[in-house]
């Protein structure tokens, strides 16, 4: 089932791609704590300030990668999140994720699949 909610600006701030992903999973309920938690990134959207948000936190985070070569730091976010990374959707609103069902899962019960 798909869902669709508003994450607060602080829940977002100075994450990575795996903490966006641990405040999805706890905002839709999950105990982020369990190691077997994991998570499926074509199953999850978010609007454009988020994605920004993603990229601010890279470079706060790699500094002096920025300074040396900011194309090419530029360059190895969006390749993470091509990789890795949540698709954005322009038509939603700020601060808002969109999860189909099985985004969130847990490892014993994709084995048993």
């Amino acid at each position: 089932m798909e869902k669709i909610f508003t994450l607060e600006r602080e829940m977002l701030a100075g994450r990575d791609i795996t903490g966006l992903y641990d405040a999805i999973a706890a905002a839709l309920g999950y105990d982020i704590s369990d190691e077997s938690l994991r998570y499926d990134c074509r199953k999850v959207c978010i609007s454009e300030n988020i994605r920004e948000m993603l990229y601010k936190t890279y470079e706060t985070e790699n500094k002096q990668a920025f300074l040396e070569n900011s194309e090419l730091a530029a360059f190895e976010v969006t390749r993470r999140l091509l990789l890795y990374g949540p698709k954005v959707d322009a038509d939603l609103p700020d601060n808002t994720v969109r999860t189909e069902e099985g985004f969130v899962f847990y490892e014993r019960d994709k084995k048993e699949a």
